[in-house]
């Protein structure tokens, strides 16, 4: 399973698109992964942090707000009045219980145990590792806990992270400041490959033969810190010339786009 792992301080944006390329109704219901879309731009819609449930969930665990006073719950719960259910749930007293139970259990458990991929999950359930995993093995619980139910992102045009599905673990990973949040990727933009493909053009300059005999630059060498470019390594004057590069083409370069020395 290949996972990009997204850093605290990665932009995230929610996807302007819907799962209509993949003919679904919602992103949970996508279970194919690692694929190259060729369409008209996608761009990039608000930042993760803008959006109902990482507000709530901040009010909540780090304020210490009451979950009636979110606007994740707010929202949720006038949907349900309107006869729509929420999670599963037929009543903003359901919604209270569900959100004061399985949303701070799973807080608690990160916060004890740090992000654990799905697969981790379940064996630590099934060696009886712990109360604090117990809940999600439950019945009762109304998730379900398989390899493609990873978090989920995709990759725009301009190499922009989008976020997909996941986001009660998005959420939490990110107040909890995780290092590397693991996440599978639904699709990536043939602009964006495009990309990556002249960058790792770029990279190859830089291999462990680089050295005066073979023509190649030698001397430290850099990454990048964007997820999907952390495996490549540039020498300082072939990155120098990356963006002089981007611009000729009439790309942007991504915009954590920051080298640093790696040896």
């Amino acid at each position: 399973m290949h996972l990009l792992h997204i850093a605290p301080d990665c932009p995230v944006y929610f996807c302007p698109r819907g799962p209509s390329l993949f003919g679904k109704t919602n992103w949970g219901k996508v279970n194919r992964f690692d694929k190259v879309i060729d369409c008209p731009a996608i761009g990039r819609g608000a930042a993760f942090e803008t959006g109902r449930v990482f507000r709530s969930f901040k009010m909540v665990f780090v304020k210490g707000r009451s979950w009636e006073e979110t606007p994740l719950y707010r929202h949720a719960a006038a949907q349900i009045r309107a006869g729509r259910a929420m999670w599963k749930c037929t009543s903003p007293e359901a919604l209270l219980r569900r959100l004061e139970h399985d949303v701070e259990t799973l807080y608690r458990s990160m916060q004890a145990h740090g992000f654990l991929l799905q697969e981790q999950v379940s064996r630590r359930i099934e060696a009886s590792d712990g109360p604090l995993l117990q809940p999600f093995g439950a019945a009762a619980y109304p998730s379900t806990i398989r390899g493609s139910h990873e978090i989920k992102i995709a990759l725009n045009e301009a190499g922009d992270i989008l976020f997909l599905d996941g986001r009660h673990r998005f959420g939490i990973a990110r107040l909890l400041g995780l290092p590397a949040i693991p996440c599978r990727v639904v699709f990536r933009h043939r602009d964006w490959m495009r990309r990556r493909a002249l960058l790792e053009e770029t990279a190859a300059e830089a291999g462990p033969e680089a050295g005066p005999e073979s023509g190649r630059a030698s001397g430290p060498l850099q990454s990048v810190l964007h997820p999907d470019l952390v495996h490549l390594r540039f020498s300082k004057p072939a990155m120098s010339g990356v963006p002089a590069a981007f611009a000729a083409r009439g790309w942007d370069l991504p915009e954590y786009w920051h080298p640093r020395e790696v040896r």
